[in-house]
């Protein structure tokens, strides 16, 4: 995975946060996705339904 053992020790702790390429690294590791690590019980949600709407509208 690439990540120093130390900092991926500070990151479960909550000491420090990691960086999207290293959250992107471990996701991948564990095949999850990144939403799946940062959500507090692996369920995503959306907070802002009617931005997700607009976010939508313009993907193509």
């Amino acid at each position: 995975m690439g990540v120093n053992p130390k900092s991926l020790s500070r990151y479960k702790l909550g000491t420090t946060v990691p960086p999207a390429d290293v959250l992107k690294s471990i996701a991948d590791a564990l095949e999850v996705s990144t939403d799946y690590l940062v959500s507090e019980n692996g369920q995503v949600q959306i907070k802002d339904k009617e931005l997700f709407k607009k976010f939508e509208l313009t993907l193509p």
